[in-house]
């Protein structure tokens, strides 16, 4: 079966980070199972003339040898559905609009999801569904060690990552160490007048973003809710501590190398909860580090590198169950 000649179709609804993310790792993971793949990341946000020119190809390859089969990441791409021998669906369950989860319920559309809370979420309206799970970047810099002294929180221009929880909580500490946080919300900069918070509001590449990331021991995560949790992931990669939300898809990712948040759900954005930390148990969790012996949080974080690998691993044996027992069955019936 790895003879097989695959094109690949990632169709984003935009190009953001997050997203092709997504792309990248899912791409490498099914390219480790079938070498022989071509794959192209189609988004629409890409400009016309890019998006014009990726769909000539996606129907001239629809007459060749190659079998054709398309991801459809966040949103399913209705129209670009004929042009493939398989439709694939990964939802974000936090943004899964009426449009997608009504292609969900259609017989051509086999729904895959990143986490067991999505699937309790979804698998009622989806006509053909599996379990995936997922991974991220493996962000590690093997020359760089932590400081499990420095703590650091990326919340970026998203509402959902728990941001000003976290710096309301800090700003109530004055004798609490320094606080890092990468963030372009508006509402973050009325913080910037506390000693110990470090506030970055400016725009940082990914390579500074990766350095900073691994230089602060103890990540920051409360997160409302995650289609997925990159930050998260990427944060157990460089061995960081993290500590993230006990409930939603965040639940799963860390263990008892990090730590989780008490919290409860205030609202939902259409298939997901969005839940709101406490902040009493943040400041307690806080504390409990601070008192910690330096070594005790060094095995933590060998812990968090260890629980990457194993989500990384977990993720690509998937990867490659599905696509034998799922894809290229319907692929070679066809």
């Amino acid at each position: 079966m790895k003879s097989l000649k695959v094109h690949l179709n990632i169709f984003l609804p935009v190009a953001s980070k997050g997203l092709l993310n997504d792309a990248e790792i899912l791409s490498s993971a099914w390219c480790s199972c079938l070498p022989n793949t071509t794959v192209h990341i189609v988004s629409k946000n890409k400009g016309i003339a890019f998006a014009f020119f990726q769909l000539i190809g996606i129907v001239f390859r629809k007459f060749t040898f190659r079998k054709q089969i398309a991801f459809h990441l966040e949103e399913v791409q209705s129209g670009l559905k004929r042009f493939n021998d398989l439709n694939i669906f990964i939802p974000n369950q936090e943004w899964l609009r009426s449009l997608s989860a009504a292609e969900m319920a259609k017989s051509d559309v086999i729904t895959l999801v990143k986490s067991k809370y999505a699937l309790a979420k979804v698998k009622s309206i989806a006509s053909e569904i599996y379990y995936l799970g997922f991974s991220s970047r493996d962000i590690n810099l093997p020359n760089v060690k932590p400081d499990y002294g420095k703590f650091l929180h990326v919340g970026g221009k998203s509402p959902q990552k728990g941001t000003l929880a976290v710096l309301e909580c800090w700003a109530k500490h004055p004798e609490w160490p320094q606080l890092t946080v990468v963030s372009s919300l508006p509402e973050a900069t009325e913080f910037s007048e506390h000693n110990n918070i470090r506030l970055i509001t400016n725009f940082v590449t990914d390579k500074e973003l990766v350095h900073i990331a691994n230089t602060h021991g103890i990540h920051l995560c409360p997160s409302k809710a995650e289609g997925f949790g990159h930050t998260i992931v990427e944060g157990l990669s460089t061995s960081a501590i993290v500590l993230t939300t006990n409930n939603g898809v965040m639940a799963e990712l860390v263990t008892e190398e990090g730590c989780l948040i008490k919290a409860s759900a205030k609202e939902q954005r259409y298939f997901s909860d969005l839940y709101e930390i406490s902040e009493s148990d943040l400041e307690e969790k806080i504390e409990d580090i601070l008192q910690t012996d330096i070594r005790q949080l060094k095995i933590r974080g060998e812990g968090s590198r260890e629980r990457y690998i194993e989500i990384n691993a977990r993720f690509r044996d998937s990867v490659s169950k599905i696509v034998s027992n799922v894809v290229l069955q319907k692929v070679i019936k066809d």
